[in-house]
């Protein structure tokens, strides 16, 4: 904490008597209240200053509310307790103002001279020899000429004699016939069930009930069906004759020249 002293600016100390204030240990008392009227004429606003003399600060005391400054802000003592700035926080950040205008685009400047050629650097290094390409692709095989015309067809040979035809063998005799086998006895017919009486016939009456039909009689039952007889065993097959002998085949024909 750093003392001050309270000083009232001569210039805005008109409405203030020199006997409202006298030498006190420390500083100076004024009896209140102090009231601070500019000047007729005057040219700023009124104030009360505070000048920070590098001193400790009055001990807080109670019933005395006490202005002073520290570390560069104002503080004050309120009956007895400790000093507390009276700046506030921080508010928020207020909202960022619009863009200004866009300026005016500054004279292009004058082209500086041109610089001196530098003198031309050594030749590089030869590079290494590059690699070998790919093999290329093999290309398409070519498409095939056309056929050569086919030569006329050579005379045709003349056909050998044909050889003489064999003798047919004999015919073999025929196998004798078996006996038929006989027929079955044929089964009695069963009896036939009497016939169902019929309904009678309904009353002519307007769009009168169709009387129900009769029951018809169940039918009479089937006989067995006889035994079917034996069949008779087959004849013997006969002999095949011999095979007649296969003549002898011609010569074969002279094959034709083929044409050049």
């Amino acid at each position: 904490m750093k003392n001050c002293l309270l000083v009232v600016t001569l210039t805005l100390l008109s409405a203030m008597s020199w006997a409202q204030c006298t030498p006190g240990s420390p500083g100076t008392n004024c009896s209140g209240p102090l009231s601070v009227q500019p000047q007729t004429g005057n040219n700023t606003q009124s104030a009360i200053t505070l000048i920070d003399l590098g001193l400790p600060a009055l001990a807080p005391a109670a019933g005395q509310y006490t202005l002073s400054v520290a570390s560069g802000m104002l503080v004050e003592s309120d009956n007895g307790n400790n000093y507390h700035s009276l700046v506030g926080p921080q508010g928020p950040q207020g909202a960022t103002g619009p863009t200004g205008a866009q300026g005016t685009t500054g004279a292009t400047g004058a082209v500086g001279s041109q610089g001196a050629a530098g003198p031309i650097g050594p030749a590089g290094a030869t590079g290494a020899t590059g690699q070998t390409g790919a093999t290329g692709t093999t290309g398409s095989t070519g498409a095939i000429g056309p056929a050569g015309a086919t030569g006329q067809t050579g005379a045709t040979g003349t056909t050998g004699a044909v050889g003489p035809q064999g003798a047919v063998g004999p015919i073999g005799p025929a196998g004798a016939t078996g006996p038929g086998g006989q027929t079955g006895a044929t089964g009695t017919a069963g009896a036939v069930g009497p016939q169902g009486a019929v309904g009678p016939i309904g009353p002519a009456g307007a769009t009168g009930a169709i009387g129900q039909t009769g029951a018809t009689g169940t039918a009479g039952a089937i006989g067995p069906q006889g035994a079917v007889g034996p069949i008779g065993p087959a004849g013997a097959t006969g002999q095949t004759g011999a095979t007649g002998q296969t003549g002898t085949t011609g010569p074969q024909g002279a094959t034709g020249a083929l044409e050049p």
